[in-house]
């Protein structure tokens, strides 16, 4: 999905220690205030938080199909 969207660089690895290495905001926000700026935390936020609302979304059909 980042490749797809053409993250830049910053908002991917950003999103990548969050869902991979489960590196919460605020620390990400520490890690990164030498190379990120707040635009790009938010950005990556922003990616991270679709993505969470269509898995939701796709979980939810699915756990409808199931029930037919």
């Amino acid at each position: 999905m980042l490749a797809e969207e053409k993250a830049p660089e910053t908002v991917a690895q950003l999103v990548l220690w969050h869902l991979g290495y489960g590196v919460d905001w605020p620390t990400l926000v520490q890690l990164s205030r030498e190379w990120a700026n707040p635009s790009e935390v938010a950005l990556a936020r922003q990616f991270v938080a679709r993505q969470a609302a269509a898995d939701g979304a796709d979980k939810a059909v699915e756990a409808g199909d199931s029930l037919v």
